[in-house]
C-alpha cells in the first residue's frame, strides 16, 4: 500500500503523513528563532513604535463591537467602560438630550437591533425597572400590600407563591418574623 503526502500528494514512507519538504514548512520554530522574531517586533524595530493610536496600522477609527453593541473610543467621558470606551447608543442619546446620562438610566433599542443607533430607534428609561416593563409587557403585576408596613408593592404573578415576596424589603420581612416567634425564640409558621 502506497501512502501520499497530505499537503502536496507526493509519495511518502509508510510511517509519515508528509514528505520532507512539507514537513520542514510545518515544523515549529526553534526557541532561538522565536526569540529572534520577538526581538524584531519590539522597540524601534516595531512599525508602530512611537505612533499614536490613530496612526497605528491596526486602528479602526476607535470603534469596537462587543456583544452586538458598538463602543466608541472617548477619553474624556465621565461614564466610560474598559478604560476609554462608551456605548454608541448612550452617546447618541446624550447628544439628543444635551446632557450626560446618569449611570442608572438605560437606553432601549425599540426594534431590538443592538447596532441600530438612530435616535428614532432609541428610548430613554429612568431605571432598570422601567426597562424591564418594556421587555415584559404581558407579564401581569399584582398590586399587593406589604404584610408588615402596609406599603403598596407590585409583584409578578409568578413570584407571589413565595411568602418572602409579600414584603417591600428585607427589614420588613425580619420585623414581621420577630412578631411571630414563640416563647423559646422559634419561628411560628406565619400566614
Amino acid at each position: 500500500m502506497k501512502k501520499y503526502c497530505i499537503d502536496c500528494g507526493k509519495g511518502v514512507s509508510f510511517y509519515s503523513i508528509r514528505c520532507k519538504s512539507c514537513e520542514n514548512k510545518t515544523r515549529k520554530q526553534s526557541k532561538k528563532t522565536r526569540i529572534k522574531c520577538a526581538v524584531a517586533k519590539t522597540g524601534n524595530l516595531n512599525p508602530n513604535y512611537g505612533k499614536r493610536k490613530s496612526e497605528m496600522s491596526s486602528w479602526k477609527g476607535g470603534k469596537i463591537i462587543r456583544g452586538g453593541y458598538i463602543y466608541i473610543y472617548c477619553i474624556d467621558h465621565p461614564y466610560k467602560v474598559w478604560g476609554r470606551y462608551v456605548l454608541e447608543h448612550r452617546l447618541v442619546m446624550e447628544k439628543h438630550i444635551r446632557r450626560y446620562l446618569k449611570p442608572e438610566e438605560i437606553v432601549h433599542h425599540i426594534n431590538g437591533i443592538k447596532d441600530d443607533n438612530r435616535i428614532e430607534n432609541l428610548k430613554l428609561c429612568k431605571n432598570e425597572s422601567e426597562h424591564s416593563k418594556i421587555h415584559n409587557p404581558f407579564k401581569k403585576r399584582l398590586k399587593l400590600k406589604c404584610k408588615y408596613c402596609g406599603k403598596t408593592i407590585y409583584r409578578l404573578k409568578s413570584r407571589t407563591k413565595n411568602i418572602n415576596n409579600y414584603f417591600c424589603n428585607f427589614k420588613c420581612q425580619i420585623n414581621y418574623r420577630n412578631i411571630y416567634r414563640d416563647k423559646l425564640g422559634r419561628y411560628i409558621k406565619y400566614v
